[in-house]
């Protein structure tokens, strides 16, 4: 949010400035993205950009590894009871406005629950965008929902797996500090 001055004045200019924290988080999305982008082209994924948007959605909540790690498993979950509903619903085929009240519905129970839990707004998130990716012709339910539980679980594995090569770095640069320390201050 942008400061005003105490007299109403204009607003005071915007600074950017990287902390400790978004430095992390950063480097983390940096190397995950690189790695999504790797691995995804040369599978043929149809739809990599899920792969790289669930890598993004994972990492970008902070610095903690356990939370992160939480939201992976969040992210994942939550996107296979979402295929779930997505393949129920799209049994029913709803066009016009049976369509837009589900996907009004869906958009408002992702807004009621989003801030709350993560895990719980994916249920509702995921077949509210395969609902919108199915309208394309040729396109099948189950393959749609299928290819969406594959990419997610592909993103949150390539996430997870740097969360842990960077604990590992920061692991053996801890060992390293404690080998370069004299014994007689230890």
């Amino acid at each position: 949010m942008r400061a005003r001055s105490a007299s109403g004045g204009p607003a005071a200019p915007l600074r950017f400035a990287l902390t400790a924290e978004s430095k992390i988080v950063l480097a983390r999305l940096t190397a995950a993205i690189v790695l999504a982008a790797a691995v995804s082209i040369p599978l043929g994924l149809h739809r990599s950009y899920w792969v790289i948007v669930t890598v993004i959605a994972v990492l970008q909540s902070g610095v903690l590894r356990r939370l992160t790690t939480a939201r992976a498993a969040n992210r994942i979950l939550g996107t296979v009871l979402g295929a779930a509903i997505f393949v129920a619903v799209a049994l029913v085929v709803p066009d016009g406005v049976g369509l837009v009240l589900v996907l009004a519905g869906l958009q408002f129970l992702v807004e009621l629950v989003i801030v709350r839990h993560y895990g719980i707004a994916l249920i509702f998130i995921t077949p509210l965008a395969l609902l919108v990716a199915v309208r394309q012709p040729g396109v099948s339910a189950g393959g749609i929902a299928l290819e969406r539980i594959i990419d997610t679980g592909i993103g949150a594995a390539l996430a997870v797996l740097v969360l842990a090569g960077e604990f590992l770095i920061e692991r053996r640069a801890t060992r390293r500090r404690i080998a370069d320390v004299p014994e007689a201050v230890q």
